[in-house]
């Protein structure tokens, strides 16, 4: 979207209005004291550089400052507030019928009015509470076209405005100081923006705990940083992309230097008009909500979104509930800023190599997915109209566990009721139908750990079952897995894997149609009946698999349950260990595996 309008509004446009009105209500009161009771003031206007703020009218009760200091604020405005300043700062409250804040950011100009702003209990600049009746917006695209927008209601309390000023203006190299707090509970109270593509509104949005710290460099200097945008296939020069790579390497710094103790944000919606010149279509979509909470540290304690719904051109979306925990991105961004930095130092990039500064990736509790129902048009083979196919998932969950050197360590997945329609380009699909299976329900269960000092992985739990038709269970203990089977570049991570040494497996399989429509499918391919596709199947597990195996007398017990199971499909279980592993290179000789093994295998039991 070519505008910067929201900015206006929030939060930018509000930390600036709320410092502005503070200074300004103190810098033009003239010699009132606390106990002159109240002043009014009129006609102040300001250019504070990114913006030009007016203010008609302002009343302000019960001010500590004298004359000369007010006059020395508000002057100081034009070269920075200092946080010393503002800590001076007493009041019993500033009111203001509207406060008008106007800029022009390149071809764009936006003016916005905040309503009945109101200020109490300062004391040694610090807010005690803050509300503004409503705000509004009005912006004028490159295009020509209009944008606006509406607040229903801002609020909060406590807010620091020294600490504020330090966090914009001072710089700091120690990225464990401590963060102090800024915000106390800011809220918006409804919020509407509208645009000639796309409408956005959200209910209400609350916040607590907000805290801060300067970084290694001013977030009033860190735009200067960026160089000029250039025409379109125009490249970046050298001294250009250094002044890029340091921009982003102060970027990252960013999201270490705040926490936020909640976030929630209600009723969220955005309509997309569509642009038949482009050929963008309509859409909608919504969220009932999104919490975050225990943000500090670049991480992310948890946060959901609820309520999802998605209405594209065709089908439509419904997600009941994602939340993320444990979202820790620390280390990443750390790889990151040195990454910016040694580029910086090197634009070219000819003296970095892939090895000099390993990337670490995030780390995550987990991931959790609920209540999906989705429905959208599948094209048929035939040419005729779409059929539409249906999709829901009752849970996903997801739990990754890494090392401190970000190395797996554990992974484990449940997934109950992946369930869709049969597609209609399913190859085999009347097969399952033949079967009585409308509709595919797949639940799984992962669970797995790796041990580095042994370099062992146990695959506790591996299991995928689908409603009607059977069940697969599988626990795999390997050995000889190294920490480059999950580093290093793609060779050496295939070299690690085809190292490992499979030293027990244990398979259970419990049927209920699956080999039907399996049957089903060989009957078709071949032209015969379902009974005689059996029989060959009995005669090819009977015969092939002692062929395949050796003949040994593992081989022909392993190829009896199978036929066995074929036969009477109930279930087979099959259970195979060995002292010294089986690898890859056994493989090429499976006439010899079962040599090397214990093996049982039982049909129906």
């Amino acid at each position: 979207m070519p505008t910067n309008a929201p900015a206006a509004l929030f939060p930018r446009g509000l930390i600036s209005c709320l410092v502005i009105v503070a200074a300004l209500g103190f810098g033009a009161a003239g010699n009132v004291r606390a106990d002159d009771g109240a002043a009014g003031v009129d006609d102040i206007t300001l250019e504070a550089g990114f913006a030009k703020f007016t203010i008609k009218h302002l009343d302000l009760t019960s001010s500590s400052l004298s004359g000369p200091e007010f006059k020395a604020l508000l002057e100081g405005l034009a070269t920075g507030v200092s946080a010393g300043s503002l800590a001076k700062l007493d009041a019993a409250s500033i009111v203001i019928p509207d406060l008008a804040m106007e800029q022009t950011l390149g071809a764009i100009h936006q003016e916005a009015h905040y309503l009945n702003v109101r200020l109490t209990g300062i004391h040694a600049g610090k807010v005690g509470a803050y509300s503004i009746a409503s705000a509004t917006i009005g912006g004028e695209m490159a295009t020509g076209q209009m944008v606006t927008g509406v607040m229903h209601g801002i609020g909060g309390t406590d807010i620091d405005l020294p600490e504020l000023m330090r966090v914009f203006t001072e710089t700091s190299t120690d990225a464990s100081a401590p963060l102090k707090p800024l915000y106390g509970t800011p809220f918006v109270d409804g919020y509407e923006f509208k645009t000639p593509l796309v409408d956005f509104s959200l209910g209400k949005a609350t916040m607590s705990d907000i805290r801060g710290r300067p970084l290694t460099k001013s977030l009033a200097d860190l735009p200067k940083t960026m160089p000029a945008p250039k025409a379109p296939g125009q490249p970046l020069s050298p001294e250009e992309q250094k002044s890029v790579m340091t921009f982003m390497s102060s970027i990252f710094d960013l999201y270490g230097a705040f926490s936020v103790g909640a976030m929630d944000m209600r009723d969220l919606k955005i309509t997309g008009h569509g642009d038949a010149e482009h050929q963008v279509p309509p859409f909608s979509a919504s969220i009932s909500r999104m919490t975050m909470t225990g943000y500090a540290n670049s991480r992310i304690g948890e946060m959901s979104l609820e309520g999802l719904d998605v209405t594209p051109p065709q089908g439509k979306f419904h997600l009941g509930k994602f939340s993320l925990k444990g979202f820790d991105f620390s280390d990443w961004l750390t790889s990151m800023s040195q990454l910016m930095q040694k580029m910086a130092a090197d634009p070219a990039g000819a003296a970095i190599a892939p090895t000099d500064l390993p990337m670490k990736m995030p780390r995550i509790e987990a991931i959790s997915l609920s209540g999906v129902a989705a429905e959208y048009p599948m094209p048929t083979q035939t040419g005729d109209a779409p059929a539409p196919m249906h999709l829901s998932l009752a849970n996903l969950e997801i739990r990754p566990g890494l090392s401190p050197t970000g190395l797996p360590i554990s992974f484990a997945s449940t997934i109950d009721h992946l369930a869709f329609s049969l597609p209609p380009n399913l190859p085999n699909s009347d097969a399952l139908g033949a079967a009585g299976i409308e509709t595919v329900d797949l639940s799984s269960k992962f669970d797995a750990q790796w041990d580095e000092a042994a370099q062992r992985l146990t695959i506790d739990t591996a299991m995928i079952e689908a409603k009607d038709l059977g069940k697969l269970t599988m626990a795999v203990t390997a050995d000889n897995i190294p920490p480059e089977a999950f580093t290093g570049d793609q060779f050496t991570r295939e070299a690690a894997w085809l190292g490992a040494q499979i030293k027990s497996a244990d398979i259970q399989l419990d049927n209920e149609k699956f080999l039907d429509a399996v049957i089903e499918a060989q009957a078709k391919q071949t032209g015969k009946s379902a009974s005689e596709a059996k029989s060959e199947l009995i005669a090819a597990a009977s015969m092939g698999i002692p062929n395949l195996l050796g003949n040994s007398p593992a081989a022909k017990a392993l190829a009896d349950a199978v036929a066995k199971f074929i036969a009477n499909p109930k279930s087979l279980h099959i259970a195979v260990s060995s002292s010294d592993g089986i690898g890859a290179s056994d493989m090429a000789a499976p006439d010899q595996v079962l040599g090397k093994v214990d093996l049982t295998a039982t049909a129906n039991e």
